[in-house]
């Protein structure tokens, strides 16, 4: 099934490189890559705002913009769009640079040129780490407002939410049950004090510590928690519900003996039900009209049905989902309690618990109800939002782990078991220290820790232990949740299983210091280590010498034998010329043919000819490349420091002239800059 190619720009102003590039795209990518030039950064931006890109390949001198501020203005233009910058300076602090300000990866131009395949696989890989990081910005993003919303649902509840195991002993709470209670603080293991069977609602009469009172309506269920069997208990004040009810109680006795009372008791009741901050009002049954409100319903008595009133329709209120609490008092004959909806003159629904009495003429017969409405419209949107939480979490890519202000696992999702190989029921109650790996000192977590509780979160890598022993690294963000006091009672951590991506960066470090094909050394790692190599010499006063080696016949063997023994040729040559060195020396291919060698403490020039007649013998035994046996030879160039130059720059260049000094005086041999040898 064929694809969609590749979307590539290349920000390149010399028209030759760019064709170049295009050629090597055509050899090893056509069917992958869409190539788009532009000869100038702003020309680029313009091109990026017309056209979707994939990647961009970047020069860092063009003739608007130089440096490092060429890379930083693109990204501005299209912050999450990869972008490789493929330049000619050999700069391995600008290439750092580049890569720590946010390029996938720094190519130069000479290196790419005899590797169109390594361009191409880059190119693969940056479009890929670019998808990734944005998908894991994203789902970052989507967690940390998941985790946010269920933090905020549950510890800021108006209802308290409790689990207690069957000796009574707190499990779980959140803040409201220490209020409710006027506890100084709830944590696991707390004795709770009252009895709690599963299947009940109850009403508990609570004094505080402060000598004031309260009622509680507990309702419980039974559950399980951490395996072994418990209960939880939603806890609500009606303290004020109770108050009101027993207003409704004494409003229900005057309108019982309103018929026979006077204007002024009929005035005094309506006082009475007016005091209240919640809907009041009697229904009579046969035609659904309110007989009588409080001034909070604001409708005229006798002319408006309850209906009309709640859903703003001339038909009777019909919801299979919420019942109607005058129909229920009907039926029963008895006080109801039902969750009704009651919609506004825009049509917007609100959620209402409706306390249904019925009132009863001589004969028994129910002719009125009086109902006294409470929006719980909010709890219901809290209830959603915390149920909606618990599924995003249940489903999260990262791994979540809470623990309690001692820092003891209190839960963790299923993808943390996914990701460390623990089950819940094996945390839940240890410290995080059984994931350490070792890895890191004391001296690291202090500074963790020190910022987390000074910032409130701490963010960074980190490396742990899986269940089975192995290592991995994580990218771990800690957040600490404080109470109203500001006092510590949680932290939540979320985390990321790394280990791809770290294996990903260490390919791409290989890569861009080694030649693929033969495994040695590069031109970039080559030039660091003789620079390193040359510091050594200069503070212990050493001589060190550089060899350049061309590889004479070398394009009669691609022209006559093909480049897959042109390969095989070069990879032949590198491990015999690696083998005539010491271990401390380095053996490195420039490109193409040429080899580069440097070798360390070398006492005069006798030592470096040792070595590069040892090479020339290596190089000059016959070779069996397709089926047949070939002989080629080697050009040595030898250039010693700090005779023959005291900068990288120079020494490079004298070693490359004497290469070249050996090629026109007849091959297979080695020549020391301006003499022979």
């Amino acid at each position: 099934m064929a694809t969609n190619p590749f979307n590539v720009l290349l920000v390149e102003d010399n028209p030759g490189e760019a064709e170049l590039i295009r050629e090597m795209f055509c050899d090893h990518g056509a069917r992958q890559f869409r190539l788009s030039c532009a000869l100038q950064l702003e020309t680029a931006i313009d091109c990026l705002g017309q056209d979707a890109f994939d990647v961009v390949l970047l020069d860092l001198n063009l003739p608007d913009s130089t440096g490092l501020a060429t890379l930083s203005r693109l990204q501005e233009a299209a912050r999450d769009l990869p972008v490789v910058v493929l330049t000619g300076m050999a700069d391995e602090a600008l290439a750092m640079r580049a890569i720590q300000e946010g390029a996938q990866e720094y190519l130069v131009k000479g290196e790419v040129v005899d590797s169109g395949q390594l361009l191409v696989r880059t190119i693969r890989y940056a479009i890929e780490r670019g998808r990734v990081q944005h998908e894991l910005k994203v789902k970052h993003h989507q967690l940390e407002s998941s985790t946010t919303a269920f933090r905020n649902v549950v510890e800021r509840n108006r209802d308290g939410i409790l689990v207690v195991d069957q000796q009574g002993m707190v499990r779980y709470a959140n803040a409201t049950v220490a209020s409710l209670f006027g506890w100084q603080q709830v944590n696991d293991g707390f004795p709770f004090g009252f009895p709690v069977t599963g299947g009940e609602c109850a009403e508990l009469d609570v004094v505080k510590p402060d000598a004031s009172a309260v009622v509680v309506e507990m309702c419980v269920a039974s559950t399980e928690w951490e395996g072994d069997p418990a209960f939880v208990a939603s806890l609500r004040d009606i303290t004020e519900h109770k108050y009101n009810e027993e207003r409704l109680r004494q409003a229900k006795e005057l309108a019982e003996h309103a018929s026979q009372e006077n204007l002024r008791a009929r005035r005094y009741l309506q006082t009475i039900i007016d005091a209240l901050q919640h809907p009041f009002y009697v229904v009579d049954v046969a035609d659904y009209r309110i007989a009588m409100a409080n001034a909070f319903v604001r409708v005229e008595p006798g002319k408006s049905t309850c209906h009309e009133m709640t859903h703003h329709s001339p038909h009777p209120c019909c919801d299979e989902n919420h019942l109607c609490p005058l129909t229920e008092v009907v039926r029963t004959g008895q006080p109801v309690v039902v969750e009704h909806i009651h919609y506004d003159q825009d049509g917007r629904p609100g959620h209402y618990e409706v306390y249904g009495m019925p009132m009863f003429d001589e004969a028994g017969n129910v002719t009125q109800i009086v109902e006294y409405s409470l929006d719980i419209s909010k709890r219901k949107q809290l209830e959603e939002e915390l149920r909606l939480a618990g599924i995003v979490l249940e489903h999260a890519s990262e791994a979540v782990m809470v623990t309690d202000a001692a820092n003891r696992i209190v839960m963790v999702n299923p993808a943390f078991a996914r990701i460390t190989g623990y089950a819940p029921e094996e945390v839940i109650g240890q410290d995080p220290r059984i994931l350490q790996s070792g890895r890191h000192d004391s001296v690291f977590y202090a500074a963790m820790w020190k910022e987390l509780l000074a910032a409130g979160r701490w963010e960074g890598e980190i490396w742990n232990r899986r269940k089975n022993g192995e290592i991995f690294p994580e990218w771990l963000s800690i957040a600490t949740i404080r109470d109203r006091r500001h006092a510590v009672i949680k932290f939540a951590a979320i985390f990321t299983d790394i280990t791809q991506r770290k294996a990903d960066e260490a390919e791409l470090r290989y890569l861009a210091n080694y030649d693929p094909l033969t495994t040695l050394p590069n031109r970039v790692l080559f030039r660091s280590r003789l620079e390193w190599t040359m510091a050594h010499a200069r503070r212990d006063r050493k001589q060190i010498a550089l060899f350049y080696i061309d590889l004479d016949r070398f394009k009669w063997v691609n022209d006559n034998l093909g480049h897959a023994a042109g390969d095989l040729l070069l990879q032949e040559a590198a491990r015999r010329l690696a083998g005539c060195v010491r271990e401390a020396d380095t053996v490195a291919r420039l490109g193409g043919d040429e080899f580069a060698a440097v070798l360390t403490d070398v006492g005069d020039r006798r030592d470096a000819a040792l070595v590069a007649r040892h090479m020339l013998g290596a190089l000059g035994a016959a070779f069996r490349l397709s089926g047949q046996e070939i002989c080629i030879s080697g050009s040595i160039g030898i250039a010693l420091f700090p005779v023959d130059g005291v900068d990288i720059d120079t020494l490079m260049h004298q070693a490359d002239a004497a290469m070249y000094q050996a090629k026109q005086e007849g091959k297979n041999g080695f020549r020391f800059i301006g003499k022979p040898s």
